[in-house]
C-alpha cells in the first residue's frame, strides 16, 4: 500500500524487484497523478486498485502487510479531518507527514512494516516529539538509514529511510535499531560493504 502514491514510481518499483504475486494499493489526492499512475502500472503489468481521495480524510480501509510510501511534507489544512488524530496540533497546523504516519499506522497490519521516505528534519521539527510518543504506542522503530547527500541538489531536501513495525503478537523491539548513513550509489564497493552489514543485522536479529 502507498497512501501517496503519486505516479506510483515508487510502488512500481518495489514490485519489480518482488519475486512473488502481491496485492497492491494506492491512494492520491490529485486525479491527475493518479492517472499517470494508472497508465504506468498498466505499462509494467501490474496490478494495483487505485484510490482518489485524500489517505488522512480517510484512508481506504484495506489492511496492509506492507506500506511503502515517500511521504509528502508540509502543513495540513483541514482542521476538520485532522481532528481524529493524536497528532493533531491544538491552535495551530498539523504536519501532513505525521497524520500520515498515524493514519497508514492504523491501517497497517499488526506486525505489518512501513517503509518510508522522510525528511532529515523530521526528528528536530517543533512536533517531534509528540511524532515519537505515537510510533513507541503503536509500533516499533527497526532503522533508519540516511540516504547520500548526492542524490539531493540541497541538503535540506534530503531524506531518510524510516523502518517501521507495528506492534502485535510476537513482535519485539530489536536490540540494536539499524542505523546507517549510505555511501554513494556510486561507489560499489561501499556499497557492497553496506548491503553486507545491513543483510548481518537482519540475521542477528532474528528477521531473516
Amino acid at each position: 500500500m502507498d497512501p501517496a502514491v503519486g505516479t506510483a514510481n515508487l510502488l512500481t518499483a518495489v514490485l519489480n524487484q518482488l519475486n512473488k504475486e502481491v496485492v497492491a494499493y494506492g491512494a492520491e489526492v490529485d486525479e491527475t497523478l493518479l492517472n499517470i499512475a494508472y497508465v504506468l502500472s498498466n505499462l509494467q503489468e501490474h496490478t494495483v486498485e487505485l484510490f482518489h481521495q485524500d489517505s488522512i480524510e480517510k484512508l481506504p480501509e484495506i489492511p496492509a502487510d506492507l506500506v511503502v510510501t515517500d511521504l509528502p511534507v508540509g502543513y495540513y489544512p483541514k482542521q476538520e479531518a485532522a481532528a481524529q488524530y493524536e497528532l493533531n496540533v491544538t491552535g495551530g497546523q498539523p504536519y501532513v507527514h505525521h497524520l500520515m504516519i498515524e493514519s497508514t499506522l492504523k491501517e497497517l497490519k499488526e506486525n505489518g512494516v512501513m517503509l518510508l521516505l522522510v525528511p532529515n528534519f523530521i526528528f528536530e521539527s517543533d512536533q517531534s516529539e509528540d511524532l515519537q510518543r505515537v510510533i513507541k504506542k503503536y509500533a516499533f522503530t527497526l532503522g533508519l538509514l540516511q540516504l547520500p547527500g548526492s542524490m539531493f541538489k540541497d541538503q535540506q531536501f534530503a531524506k531518510s529511510i524510516w523502518i517501521i513495525q507495528k506492534r502485535g503478537p510476537n513482535v519485539r523491539q530489536p536490540g540494536q535499531a539499524l542505523l546507517a548513513e549510505m555511501p554513494s550509489f556510486s561507489n560499489r564497493e561501499a556499497m557492497i560493504e553496506m548491503m553486507k552489514s545491513i543483510d548481518n543485522w537482519f540475521k542477528e536479529e532474528g528477521f531473516s
